[in-house]
């Protein structure tokens, strides 16, 4: 999600937690102090949460994309090995210099 949509999801957040405040203000469950404490100590937790979920959504990612990447260059191996072929376009050493690159375009 791109910053903007982030803002604009934070700001709609913002925005109805305020009203649920005031809600619960007028029905006497907050007072006006204890209702801004609230929504203040959430709108600080939930973008820590968020940011929490997208750093591990990444790294989960870029742990799939080494994964494949080593994988494609022992199968490559293997199979050269199999069929007696001294080379190929994958090998180990370059799905590892494919894995620095992924990290590097992160």
């Amino acid at each position: 999600m791109d910053d903007t949509a982030r803002n604009a999801l934070l700001s709609a957040i913002r925005t109805l937690l305020g009203a649920l405040g005031g809600v619960l203000v007028a029905h006497g469950v907050f007072d006006q102090s204890t209702a801004q404490d609230v929504v203040g100590a959430i709108m600080v937790i939930v973008p820590v949460v968020w940011g929490m979920i997208e750093k591990y959504n990444v790294e989960h990612a870029i742990k799939e994309r080494e994964k494949a990447a080593v994988q494609a260059g022992v199968v490559a191996e293997r199979t050269n090995q199999l069929l007696g072929v001294a080379s190929t376009s994958i090998t180990p050493d370059k799905a590892q210099a494919i894995i620095h690159s992924m990290r590097e375009s992160l």
